[in-house]
């Protein structure tokens, strides 16, 4: 997790909207599991993307990851603090909030 960017509805990143941290896209087939730390106060999301890029859907991980959409080829996760005091994810608060979710890749 190295962005401190938002994704917006369309799946494009929003570099002015810093209130969560995304992941670089990833490979669907390598995607083995995304847990969240019990009470952690966050949100987690997965963003699918077809192989042009071209975002497909978005989905909410709670207990299971959404399943991937017929067609998508990579993803990011994004994750977004509920209880954030400021709103914005700064660079001393990005490895505090993605210490709370691991994803796990095929290797």
């Amino acid at each position: 997790m190295r962005l401190q960017y938002d994704v917006d509805e369309e799946g494009e990143i929003d570099k002015k909207d810093k209130s969560s941290i995304t992941s670089d896209e990833l490979k669907v087939a390598d995607l083995v599991s995304i847990e969240i730390e019990e009470d952690a106060e966050v949100s987690v999301f997965i963003h699918w993307y077809n192989e042009d890029g071209d975002w497909m859907q978005s989905g909410e991980v709670t207990e299971e990851v959404p399943e991937a959409p017929e067609g998508a080829e990579t993803f990011r996760v994004e994750i977004e603090p509920t209880d954030d005091d400021d709103g914005e994810v700064g660079t001393f608060e990005k490895g505090t909030y993605a210490k709370l979710v691991t994803v796990t890749l095929k290797k």
